[in-house]
């Protein structure tokens, strides 16, 4: 990859790290008192990002072509939900503990259940 997504200091960028261009924008403003998790998809055109409020999380999609940020997932429980990767088509996938794998159409927002977890042995 060369590109880096990253959050400081109130912001949610994208380094191009070929081209030292660095693009960003301040996170979209609601409560939180930490900011991270984040992950670029391979196309380095989406990334996810996280919030914290005490034990509620918040998941932001940041478009990088167009800067525009989108709430996809608020208020949830941070221990028991985890971003587990992109989809072909770069929609997150997320991990709920005990319940389901879904994909997060980042258009519609609608979730689908694409599985459940399978411990390993």
């Amino acid at each position: 990859m060369d590109k880096i997504a990253y959050t400081a200091s109130g912001r949610v960028g994208v380094l191009d790290l070929i081209t030292g261009a660095d693009n960003s924008i301040s996170i979209l403003p609601h409560s939180r008192e930490q900011v991270g998790w984040v992950y670029i998809s391979p196309s380095g055109e989406k990334v996810m990002f996280h919030t914290l409020l005490e034990y509620d999380g918040t998941a932001i999609f940041l478009d990088t072509k167009t800067m525009k940020q989108k709430i996809i997932m608020d208020k949830y429980f941070i221990e028991s939900m985890q971003f587990d990767g992109w989809t072909i088509d770069e929609n997150p996938r997320y991990l709920e503990l005990g319940k389901d794998v879904f994909v997060i159409d980042l258009i519609t927002l609608s979730r689908t259940v694409i599985g459940t977890p399978t411990p390993q042995p």
